[in-house]
């Protein structure tokens, strides 16, 4: 017998009920595409890096080379998935991202370790000890988005260099950790190039005078030093080893003393700074492996 509407009997009510909590259950839980991190640079210093290892390492294996490609890929996203986690409300399916990228990371990363473990797992080590150090900073008050917390990132996303030597080679040497050295102070020279430019959109608009000097004098130390830094190991290099390491750096040095020289509150291009990034990575990873093939 028909039961006229709104005389629904208790169990039928109860039965609704858990359609209705299934319903919005599946909602919430639904998956979607992955988060997937929106810094275009940050791309740029996972794979270019790892490009400059393989190159250096003057090995040829493009199934590791593969395997490593997809497993970097992978712990990327899984940072992002935790990042995402911890700094704020996630959605709901990033958990669900979070194991899937971290579980692909460890499966690709478990035939990388052999036959020697040790290399890849150094490298690992220092990439989550880093990890916890920037996730510490982000627990702290943003303090990742900052310009050492920035460089941390950098440091880290840098490791491909070294882990692509030494999946190509079985081991690590002084050359795969110079590669590493020399990426990291390549790609720190934009982070400060960068928040300058932003430093000085903010001092327009707080007119904080102390905003805009400390970025351009951080910028001003950084890119002083490393020209130190430079022209030290260029003393000790052959002339043209000497001279592939000056045209290396030279974009980098070159477009932070000209952002700080026209420095204004305008935004700036920053897809036209984007692109031109990427074009100093390949000059650098270019000129780096010319270095590295001299000095052979």
């Amino acid at each position: 017998m028909a039961i006229p509407q709104g005389f629904e009997t208790e169990a039928d009510g109860a039965t609704s009920w858990e359609t209705a909590e299934r319903t919005g259950a599946a909602r919430r839980f639904a998956i979607r595409l992955p988060p997937i991190p929106r810094e275009h640079g940050a791309w740029v210093i996972l794979y270019a890096p790892m490009a400059f290892g393989f190159a250096v390492s003057h090995a040829f294996a493009p199934l590791r080379w593969s395997l490593l490609i997809g497993t970097a890929t992978c712990a990327y996203l899984a940072r992002e998935a935790a990042a995402l986690t911890i700094r704020r409300r996630p959605r709901p399916d990033t958990r669900f991202w979070l194991w899937i990228w971290s579980l692909l990371t460890l499966a690709g990363a478990l035939p990388l370790l052999a036959p020697n473990p040790a290399p890849l797992a150094t490298i690992g080590a220092l990439a989550i000890s880093l990890f916890l150090i920037h996730t510490g900073g982000m627990m702290m008050g943003r303090l990742d988005r900052s310009v050492w917390g920035e460089m941390l990132g950098v440091a880290a996303l840098a490791l491909t260099a070294p882990a692509a030597f030494a999946v190509s080679t079985g081991g690590l040497s002084a050359a795969a950790w110079l590669c590493w050295i020399a990426c990291v102070l390549f790609y720190g020279s934009s982070i400060f190039t960068v928040k300058m430019l932003v430093a000085a959109i903010r001092w327009k608009r707080h007119r904080d005078v102390s905003i805009h000097r400390k970025i351009v004098r951080d910028s001003l130390v950084y890119h002083s030093s490393l020209v130190v830094a430079l022209s030290a190991v260029m003393l000790v290099l052959g002339r043209r080893a000497a001279l592939w390491l000056a045209v290396a750096y030279l974009p980098a040095i070159v477009r932070a003393a000209a952002a700080a020289w026209r420095l204004t509150p305008a935004p700036p291009p920053f897809k036209r700074i984007g692109i031109l990034e990427m074009v100093y990575s390949v000059w650098f990873s270019g000129c780096m492996v010319a270095v590295a093939n001299l000095l052979r």
